[in-house]
């Protein structure tokens, strides 16, 4: 799993920094995004082929390090905080690319890319603040665990001063 967070986080920098220069255009800013998003669905939808290749790899390699490197990947792709950063990440990333498609419309001015801004940020305020939107991303999140037989941690209600 350490190798999997790894690796995604990794491709989130290498994607941060690369967007950072000066000389970027929009097609790449597009085509980063892209791989970003297929990324992650891809780990989301195949996360039972990953999971069977982590577990295969852990008892059939007779090298220590590759046997406690893959324990270490099972261990970390069963956990519920795994899995609710794939759901969380999908949508959030789907969105940051359809803004992203539209900034690069030839006919676009300087209010409209404020209301797109605008727009995103609003989006993805209402992930963190609206409850029905959470609930949707932590009732996948629940289903996926379920199916996996992951554990969920029990929901400590806090109280709001």
């Amino acid at each position: 799993m350490s190798i999997l967070w790894g690796f995604l986080l990794n491709r989130l920098n290498v994607v941060s920094e690369k967007l950072q220069k000066v000389e970027v255009d929009c097609g790449l800013v597009v085509e980063l995004y892209d791989s970003l998003i297929q990324l992650i669905t891809n780990t989301r939808e195949n996360f039972d082929e990953f999971e069977r290749k982590a577990i295969e790899k852990s008892v059939t390699k007779n090298l220590s390090d590759v046997k406690a490197k893959a324990h270490g990947l099972i261990m970390q792709m069963q956990s519920f905080n795994f899995i609710f950063a794939l759901n969380m990440l999908d949508p959030i990333l789907s969105i940051i690319l359809k803004v992203s498609l539209s900034l690069q419309s030839e006919e676009l001015d300087l209010l409209t890319v404020v209301g797109l801004i605008k727009s995103l940020k609003h989006t993805i305020t209402r992930y963190r603040s609206e409850d029905g939107e959470y609930d949707k991303i932590y009732d996948k999140t629940i289903h996926m665990c379920d199916e996996n037989n992951i554990d969920v941690p029990k929901v400590k209600k806090r109280s709001v001063q």
